[in-house]
C-alpha cells in the first residue's frame, strides 16, 4: 500500500480540492501583492504603457492561472502525456503558484512563457508530417510573439528546430514554416516602425534577443534563491524519471516528453547560469515543470516512491513558510 502512495495521491480526488484551497489562501494573502508591470519586450512595454491597470492586477494574474491550467489540461488530453487518466498535472500547477507567488504573476515572461507553452500545440501535431509547414509556421509565430514580450523566448526556437528529425517532421518545407512564422510577427513590426520612422523599435527588439546581464549571484535574493531550489529539483527528479521509465510509453509519448524534458532543462540550466533573468525563466519553465511533475508522481510505484513525496511535500511546505513569512 505504501508503494503506491504516489499513485493514490495523483488519482485521489480530494487532491485537487485540497491544492484549489492552498491557491486560494495563497492568493487571497499575497497575490495582490505580487503583481508588477517590470520590464520586457516591445509589446509587453506597450502593453504596461497604454493599460497599466492591466498589468499590475491580480485579477490579470488570476486569468493568466486559469488559462495555464486550461492548456495544462489540454495538452495532456490531446496528446495523452501520462498514460493513466488524471488530473494531478493541475494540482502540481497550483501547488507551484501557491509555493512560489512570485514566479508566475502577470508579467512579460508569463505571457511569453505562456506562448511558447502554446507553440507546443501544433509542433506535436506535426509529428511524423513532412509536409506539416503551416502547422510549423502557427509555432513559430507563437515563438515569434512570445520573444516580443519575453525576447530570450525567441532562443527556444533553436530547441524546435533541433528536435525536429526526432520528430519526424523535418523537412526543408517545415524548417521554412517554423522560420517564416517566427519571423512574421517582426515584419509587423519593421512596417509599423518604417511608416512611423521608428525604425530603432527593430534594432531594439533584435538585440534585446541576445543582451544578457552579467553573472552575478549576489543579484539572487532569498526567495528567488530558494524558488529556483525547489523548481530545480523538480524539474531534475521529473526529467530523471521520465527519461527512465519512458519505455512504457508508445514511441510517439516518448518522443513528446522527451522534448518537454529537454524544454524544461534548457529553461532551467538557463535560469541556473543567468541569475538575473532566474525568475522570469522560472515563468517559462513552470508549465512544461509541472505536467513533468505530475507524469512523476503519477506513475510511481516503487517503495522509493512514498519518501520522494514525503521529501518532496516537505521541500515545498518550506519554500511555502519562508516565502509567506519572510
Amino acid at each position: 500500500m505504501r508503494a503506491n502512495l504516489p499513485a493514490k495521491i495523483a488519482h485521489s480526488r480530494y487532491t485537487l480540492v485540497v491544492c484549489i484551497v492552498l491557491y486560494a489562501a495563497s492568493f487571497l494573502m499575497l497575490r495582490q501583492d505580487m503583481a508588477d508591470g517590470g520590464e520586457g519586450g516591445i509589446l509587453w512595454q506597450w502593453l504596461d504603457k497604454s493599460l497599466p491597470a492591466l498589468t499590475v492586477s491580480r485579477w490579470s494574474t488570476l486569468a493568466l492561472h486559469v488559462l495555464a491550467l486550461y492548456m495544462l489540461l489540454e495538452l495532456d488530453t490531446v496528446f495523452a502525456l501520462i498514460r493513466q487518466r488524471t488530473l494531478f498535472q493541475l494540482s502540481a500547477l497550483l501547488l507551484f503558484l501557491s509555493a512560489m507567488p512570485a514566479v508566475f504573476n502577470v508579467s512579460a515572461a508569463t505571457i511569453g512563457g505562456m506562448l511558447v507553452f502554446y507553440a507546443l500545440f501544433p509542433f506535436f501535431f506535426s509529428y511524423q508530417g513532412i509536409n506539416n509547414a503551416l502547422r510549423m509556421m502557427q509555432s513559430g509565430i507563437a515563438l515569434g510573439l512570445a520573444s516580443l514580450f519575453y525576447p530570450h523566448a525567441l532562443l527556444l526556437a533553436v530547441l524546435f528546430v533541433v528536435a525536429m528529425p526526432s520528430m519526424r517532421n523535418f523537412s526543408p518545407r517545415n524548417l521554412f514554416g517554423l522560420l517564416w512564422g517566427a519571423a512574421i510577427p517582426y515584419f509587423f513590426l519593421a512596417t509599423y516602425a518604417f511608416c512611423t520612422d521608428r525604425m530603432q523599435l527593430v534594432n531594439d527588439a533584435l538585440s534585446s534577443i541576445v543582451e544578457f546581464d552579467n553573472i552575478d549571484y549576489g543579484t539572487l535574493g532569498t526567495g528567488t534563491a530558494l524558488n529556483l531550489g525547489l523548481m530545480l529539483l523538480f524539474a531534475a527528479t521529473s526529467i530523471t524519471h521520465a527519461t527512465y521509465t519512458s519505455y512504457n510509453d508508445k514511441i510517439k509519448t516518448r518522443i513528446l516528453l522527451y522534448f518537454l524534458c529537454w524544454l524544461s532543462a534548457c529553461i532551467i540550466i538557463a535560469a541556473t547560469v543567468l541569475p538575473s533573468d532566474a525568475a522570469d525563466l522560472m515563468s517559462l519553465a513552470t508549465m512544461p515543470t509541472a505536467l513533468l511533475m505530475a507524469h512523476t508522481v503519477t506513475l510511481l510505484d516503487t517503495r522509493g516512491g512514498t519518501v520522494y513525496v514525503i521529501v518532496m511535500t516537505a521541500a515545498m511546505a518550506g519554500v511555502f513558510t519562508i516565502n509567506y513569512v519572510i
